[in-house]
């Protein structure tokens, strides 16, 4: 999603946090990914974290935020559905 988009979310519910701060927060687009794996979450975690380091020491990212616990999703997929409004 584009950081118009948030910006947009932002002054529409200024309640909502968005999910990067600092120089981060200013990039044009960002990406909410959701993975599932059929051996665990653990595993499913394990790989992701294994391809997104990659891509930062690559420089294909900037930042990288992954929510650490399940409880933490809902506000991620909170700000993709305040986008879509």
């Amino acid at each position: 999603m584009s950081d118009e988009s948030l910006r947009k979310v932002l002054t529409c519910y200024p309640q909502q946090r968005l999910p990067f701060d600092g120089a981060c927060g200013d990039a044009p687009y960002f990406a909410l990914l959701e993975l599932s794996d059929s051996e665990s979450a653990e595993h499913a975690q394990e790989r992701l974290e294994t391809v997104l380091g990659t891509a930062l020491e690559d420089g294909l990212l900037v930042d990288v935020v992954v929510a650490e616990s399940l409880a933490q999703r809902p506000a991620q997929d909170h700000h993709r559905s305040l986008v879509s409004l």
